[in-house]
């Protein structure tokens, strides 16, 4: 049986220890952790109480096998203590032991404890013991909750039981190759304006309220889409560039309150304005929007130079099929007008409404009007763009 609050103990008691000795905290590493729980349950379970074990490995070999990045490791074991203090003490009084708690070289530390209620082997102690040092690239702290936020299966067991989550992950969760930071905490406040309103920036909490509330309410976990929101305002992309984190956060803390549209990028224009991205992209908008953030506005590509109507009124089959739907023939353009080569401009709009006296009477010079009139009536009045 595992412990998870002894472990936490035995690193709080050791720390202590180190710090009244002038040295700095050891941080937990989650491939220590590993190493030193299976080393405590194989020596409960295979009846054996040393540093080598039954497959002839180190307490360095284990510590790679789990991932460390490192064989600069030490460990000390412990057998048949009750409490974590029992056995802190233990190691403290024996100076072997002692030199790996204030070796001033770790940075790292796991702890492995593992109690075998009917323990009827030739060791039986009960109660296993592993403590293993390392040097390392020290982690960011293991977040239970982000880990829970992030497993639909794990939220609905555990809830906000963080030695539940971490016990978990220790236990079954890393061997599973299970993400631990997969809920993105401020996309979640961003996509549900009551959370705006009620936690700005405070991601902890908010996670907590998707694994308590959120999940069961059905709540969307992402539909804010910082890509698009960048997009749609040139002054973020000056000033954030496609750092998506910092836009989803000035949504909350300002882009919401001023009322700022997160969508009001037209990525069907931009993409039917560039004939390279169609050939790269097809009709992915997604892909197309990420492109403006990434590059395309950096490039000082146009966000829209296709003109859908001069389109329609150069391909008389379109007038027939759209009339003056302006989406429809920019959608037709994207999904299989650029594949047969259409032409998109022959319309020529100044020679139409300079040849009708008609058509400049009623829209004086606008060739937009013009054009509308072309689509609408002008067509199927006999109308031509040509010189008259």
């Amino acid at each position: 049986m595992q412990n998870y609050t002894f472990v936490l103990e035995v690193v709080r008691l050791t720390n202590e220890y180190r710090a009244a000795n002038g040295l700095s905290e050891l941080s937990i590493d989650l491939d220590l952790q590993e190493s030193a729980q299976n080393h405590s349950q194989n020596m409960a379970y295979q009846d054996f109480f040393d540093h080598i074990d039954l497959d002839g490995n180190r307490s360095s070999d284990r510590a790679i096998n789990a991932g460390y990045e490192s064989g600069f490791v030490g460990e000390n074991i412990g057998a048949g203590y009750i409490t974590p203090q029992d056995v802190v003490n233990g190691w403290i009084n024996s100076p072997g032991h002692r030199a790996n708690i204030l070796n001033s070289r770790y940075n790292e530390i796991g702890v492995g404890y593992f109690f075998l209620e009917n323990d009827t082997g030739n060791e039986n102690w009960n109660s296993y013991w592993t403590q293993v040092f390392g040097r390392g690239e020290i982690e960011p702290p293991f977040d239970a909750f982000q880990y829970g936020a992030s497993h639909a299966d794990l939220l609905q067991v555990f809830g906000l039981n963080s030695d539940a989550l971490v016990q978990h992950y220790i236990g079954s969760g890393q061997s599973e190759g299970r993400a631990i930071d997969l809920f993105d905490e401020f996309r979640y406040i961003a996509s549900n304006s009551d959370l705006i309103v009620a936690f700005g920036t405070n991601g902890d909490v908010a996670t907590q309220h998707y694994i308590q509330n959120g999940y069961y309410e059905g709540r969307s976990q992402d539909s804010f889409n910082p890509v698009k929101y960048l997009a749609s305002h040139e002054d973020l992309l000056n000033a954030l560039g496609n750092n998506y984190e910092l836009a989803t956060q000035h949504y909350i803390q300002n882009g919401y309150y001023e009322g700022r549209s997160q969508d009001s990028f037209n990525s069907s224009q931009y993409l039917a304005s560039h004939n390279d991205l169609l050939n790269a992209f097809g009709n992915n908008h997604d892909l197309a929007t990420q492109h403006y953030v990434d590059y395309g506005y950096s490039e000082n590509r146009l966000k829209d130079s296709f003109f859908e109507d001069i389109y329609i009124a150069s391909n008389h089959d379109l007038i027939l099929a759209f009339g003056y739907n302006l989406s429809l023939a920019t959608e037709h353009y994207l999904n299989y007008g650029w594949r047969e080569q259409r032409i998109i401009d022959s319309f020529d709009a100044a020679t139409y409404l300079g040849s009708y006296s008609d058509l400049q009477n009623a829209f004086g010079s606008n060739l937009e009007l013009a054009t509308k009139h072309y689509i609408e009536h002008g067509y199927f009045e006999g109308r031509s763009d040509s010189l008259i």
